[in-house]
């Protein structure tokens, strides 16, 4: 992939729709690959329905205006299918089993207050919308404040949503994590209390419960003392 300083050194022109990259994807249990697709022109994000893999490119380091922003979706399925292609001045943040996630700013480099999250099928036609989002997590989950109409400029969630399945749970007042296990993506949900104060400020965290992709969403207790409260 050529970058602005390669193009510097080599004293050629340089747009960011000369950038070309390679995406694939590995199925886990085997290694095997399913699909490699070149892309043209500046990824800005990639997710992964259960069939489908999204990726949104652009001209510019924005989906809007200029940037003219681009969603292609290639289907695992039928991995010699023909890409489609959706226009968007969104930003593609994330996936449930189903749909694609957009939201009007990038929320992988931090953001600040809630935002409503656009659901799109993978055809591109608009499913819901999700008001006053502030985190997007793996596994269909997405943190929220409950009432965002009270105060927009909250960015810490009090509701986790997991979207194919509709169950909400509660999470005021505690610290929300994504957890990387091989069987299924995973939120562990802790309360953190502090003791003691400046350098001598000590914060401990301990697991209330966790959720997984793999079931409806739903809060877990059991086997607590599989995550490191470290």
């Amino acid at each position: 992939m050529l970058d602005p300083y390669e193009a510097r050194e080599e004293n050629r022109d340089f747009t960011v729709a000369d950038q070309r990259a390679y995406v694939l994807v590995i199925e886990t249990e085997t290694g095997r690959t399913v699909r490699t697709e070149e892309v043209k022109g500046l990824i800005l994000g990639q997710v992964l329905t259960n069939d489908t893999l999204a990726v949104e490119t652009s001209q510019a380091y924005y989906p809007g205006g200029n940037g003219h922003g681009t969603i292609t979706t290639y289907s695992l399925a039928k991995p010699t299918a023909k890409a489609a292609t959706i226009p968007t001045d969104k930003w593609l943040v994330g996936a449930t089993q189903d749909s694609l996630l957009l939201a009007p700013s990038n929320m992988s480099q931090g953001h600040f207050g809630s935002q409503p999250l656009t659901r799109l099928s993978k055809g591109g036609d608009v499913v819901g919308t999700i008001a006053g989002v502030t985190d997007v997590y793996r596994g269909g989950w997405v943190g929220r404040i409950k009432d965002s109409s009270e105060n927009t400029d909250q960015a810490t969630p009090t509701e986790l949503v997991h979207l194919d399945s509709g169950v909400t749970t509660d999470v005021a007042g505690l610290k929300v994590k994504e957890v990387a296990l091989p069987t299924a993506a995973r939120l562990l949900v802790s309360r953190e209390t502090s003791t003691g104060e400046g350098q001598n400020r000590e914060t401990t965290s301990t697991p209330q419960f966790w959720l997984s992709a793999a079931d409806d969403g739903h809060p877990h207790t059991e086997n607590l003392e599989q995550f490191s409260t470290k």
